[in-house]
């Protein structure tokens, strides 16, 4: 499992860490503070990642129109909008309207209901990639598993290397 990660709070971004460790140890996350790097760039689309874990603090207190403008992008990877507190179901609504796919509580993460989130935008980011190149998602599967062990992409599984700054 492979994640974008845009949040700023070094101890939210240790929980996801810890959540995804949990059931894949050797999950990528690669972290990235809009603060300290900016915003992601125009033709940037994720699509080396599984989904992208976009903080509610994210562009200075308008991630919503961010989270709109990203999941715009066609071939964006599944946006899953991390909410402060328990998020009221207003708020939680109009992500969900702005474009995310799942939306999670940063205070009240349930872990069952995180992981599940994060493997059916996996699942759909997939789907839509191998619409993209024309193959069926199962063929699709068998050239990823080609590239990955020609060296060409990395696995799954693989360590990721720690992100400067963001970490």
């Amino acid at each position: 499992m492979r994640v974008l990660l845009i949040e700023e709070d070094p101890k939210v971004r240790a929980l996801i860490r810890h959540h995804m460790s949990c059931e894949w140890p050797d999950a990528q996350i690669v972290a990235h503070a809009p603060q300290q790097r900016g915003p992601v760039p125009a033709e940037f689309l994720a699509q080396g990642h599984d989904a992208v874990l976009l903080s509610c603090n994210a562009n200075e207190g308008h991630a919503l129109m961010w989270l709109r403008e990203l999941t715009s992008r066609k071939g964006f990877a599944p946006v899953i909008y991390l909410l402060e507190g328990d998020g009221d179901e207003e708020y939680q609504a109009r992500a969900t309207e702005s474009g995310a796919f799942g939306v999670v509580s940063k205070a009240r993460m349930d872990h069952e209901g995180f992981i599940k989130l994060l493997e059916a935008a996996s699942r759909k980011h997939r789907r839509e990639l191998a619409d993209c190149v024309g193959l069926p998602a199962d063929r699709l599967y068998y050239h990823l598993g080609q590239l990955e062990q020609a060296g060409l992409i990395p696995r799954p599984g693989a360590r990721a290397v720690s992100t400067p700054a963001a970490s």
